[in-house]
């Protein structure tokens, strides 16, 4: 009997409990705000690569950013720590970073604003040469970039100092403007 009443009062606990969670009021929905940087703007995306393959379907060069935000009322994309990535002609990569880039021109023209630094990498983690400027505009079409800034060049045994660079990746050719000049160390 006693069996009996304990498991009627422990059917009416749990039956009431159930009743509680199904007829209770919901919470407010979860609502998540973005901050964007362009009125309107279409989309955005997080931890985002967008790869480039040559004519014969191998990873010619990439694109990643952290964040990219778009808006084709303006023809404006913009990126949060874009790299970019050229593959050489020889063994190696090319690698652009900046804090912050542009892209325009139906995704032909980008600039990356403000601290820019190059490095060649011959191995994943050797780097040969390292290039210090600012504002940097590539062309993405053509593979060429160029500034007016102060450059800093950085290889093996040299140090060079310059104003404005030209760089066509393809060709691997850098053209500093003026004011250059080099200390070779031995």
């Amino acid at each position: 009997m006693k069996r009996l009443k304990l498991n009627r009062w422990l059917i009416s606990v749990i039956a009431f409990a159930l009743l509680f969670l199904v007829f209770w009021p919901e919470k407010e929905p979860l609502r998540i705000k973005v901050e964007t940087r362009i009125p309107n703007s279409d989309y955005f995306l997080q931890d985002v690569s967008i790869f480039q393959f040559n004519s014969s379907g191998i990873q010619a060069n990439k694109l990643a950013a952290s964040r990219l935000e778009h808006s084709s009322e303006y023809d404006l994309s913009i990126l949060d720590k874009p790299t970019l990535s050229f593959t050489k002609n020889a063994p190696g990569i090319w690698r652009l970073r900046s804090k912050f880039g542009e892209l325009t021109n139906n995704k032909r023209v980008m600039k990356l604003v403000g601290l820019v630094e190059i490095e060649e990498l011959v191995e994943p983690n050797n780097i040969q040469t390292r290039i210090s400027t600012r504002d940097l505009i590539l062309d993405l079409e053509k593979n060429t970039a160029s500034t007016n800034e102060n450059v800093f060049i950085e290889g093996l045994k040299y140090q060079t100092n310059a104003t404005g660079l030209n760089i066509q990746f393809k060709e691997e050719l850098f053209e500093l403007n003026e004011k250059v000049t080099t200390e070779i160390y031995q």
